[in-house]
Parts: C-alpha cells; structure tokens; sequence
C-alpha cells in the first residue's frame, strides 16, 4: 500500500535561517541598548532633535527585535507540527518586519545626509548629496510596494515578488555608499595638520570605514540573496542582522 507524502517546505533555508539571523540581531541589540544608554550619559546637552534622532532608531530596533521574535515563536512553537503553515496562513509579524526594517535604515540615512551637508560645504557634495537623496526616494519608493504586497500575498507566492526586496536593498547600499564616500572624504579634507585633531579625525574615518563598509556589505549581501535565492529567508535572516548595525553606524560618528 502506498502513500502519498505532501511536499512539505524546508526549515534550514526559511525559518531556520530567520533563527539564526534573530540571534546574531539579538547580540547587536544588546549593544544597541548599551550605546544609547552610554550616549545619554555623555551628552546630555545635545541638541533635541538628535536625542530624538537616537531614541526613535532605539525604538524601532525594539520593535524590530520584538517582531523577530513574535515570528520565529509563532511558527516554530505555536504551529509546531504544522508545517504547511510555513508557506501559507498568517505571516503579520513577519510582515511587519519590512515597513519596521526599511523606517530604521531611512531613519539613519537621514542623519548622514544632514551630516555630510553640513560638513561639505563645496558645490560636488551638494550635487552628490542630492544623489544620495534620489537613492532614498526610489528606497521609499519600493519599501512602500514590497510592504503593500507582503501583507497581501502568502509567503508562498511572494518569491515572485522577491525582486521588490532585492531592489530595496539595493538603493539603501547604493545611497549609503554615497553617503558614507562623502562623509569619509569631507573627514579627510578636515586635517588641519595639528596633530591631535588630525588624530581624532583619523579616528573617525576609521570608524566610518568599519561601519559603512559593515553596514554595506549586509545590504549587498540582501541584495544579493533575494535575487538568486527568492524561495527562502536567507535574504530576511541577513537583513535582520543588518538593520541591527544601523545604531552602531550612527553612534559612531557622534
């Protein structure tokens, strides 16, 4: 007697791999927690609006980590021994991740426009800036589509759509290497040959080299991933992980 085995969807490459980018992103909010306490008790006296710049990216990754969370418990746990549920069903917090994700690394995009545009002050930075702006836009743009589309469609048939992702993805690394470009250059054209604030900008541009390059290489890789690997969540996995370094690229040039 034989008997028919439903096609059931793999754990390693969806879900599987969402886990384990929620618990690289849960290590990087422990230390988005600590970054904005620290930031708190340094300065105090900063201006308001880069408190509140700081305090609402800390909230989004809370709510981002929450959301992760949420996911990975509702299928793994609630729906345990209901694989068909991994493809079809309710995916709301899942879904939820793209609108939360795509805010969090605008939110921070914003902060280096502002701060690249008040550093260079020559006719090119402006002209780059707006480009990096433009980037944004169209970032916006797809951002918006993708999370119209995640809310309506199952997981199931959503890899047909994958190209939305990729190419959010995709405009956020090409702003934010603009962007960063700029602000290391405008940093290097600062020296003032005293060498202890040349030591201090030095510092900075190091900064700025490790996290935009960190930062870049997350969103090329998600680029990457959602292109040649639409039937899974690797792309979402390393996104997560991603988002979660966004903090730490603006508290390091604070």
């Amino acid at each position: 007697m034989s008997t028919n085995t439903p096609n059931l969807p793999a754990l390693g490459n969806t879900y599987g791999a969402f886990l384990l980018g929620t618990c690289f992103g849960l290590m990087l909010y422990g230390l988005t927690i600590y970054q904005t306490y620290r930031y708190s008790r340094l300065y105090p006296k900063d201006r308001l609006w880069i408190k509140c710049l700081i305090a609402g990216i800390a909230l989004l990754e809370t709510v981002h980590t929450i959301l992760c969370i949420a996911a990975v418990y509702q299928q793994l746990v609630t729906h345990y021994f209901e694989p068909a549920t991994l493809v079809a069903g309710n995916h709301r917090a899942l879904s939820a991740l793209v609108p939360v994700a795509g805010f969090t690394i605008i939110l921070c995009q914003c902060f280096y426009v502002h701060r690249v545009y008040q550093l260079g002050s020559h006719y090119g930075y402006k002209v780059l800036v707006f480009i990096a702006i433009a980037c944004m836009i169209c970032e916006v743009a797809f951002l918006v589509a993708t999370t119209v589309e995640v809310f309506r469609l199952d997981l199931a048939r959503f890899p047909h759509l994958s190209w939305l992702v990729s190419a959010t993805f995709g405009s956020a690394a090409l702003a934010e290497v603009f962007l960063t470009g700029m602000l290391i250059v405008t940093l290097l054209r600062s020296r003032t040959g005293f060498k202890r604030t040349d030591s201090t900008i030095e510092v900075l541009v190091i900064y700025s080299v490790n996290t935009g390059f960190l930062v870049g290489v997350f969103d090329l890789l998600s680029f990457v991933f959602a292109l040649i690997l639409p039937g899974n969540l690797i792309y979402v996995s390393v996104g997560s992980v991603g988002v979660k370094c966004k903090h730490q690229t603006v508290t390091a040039e604070l």
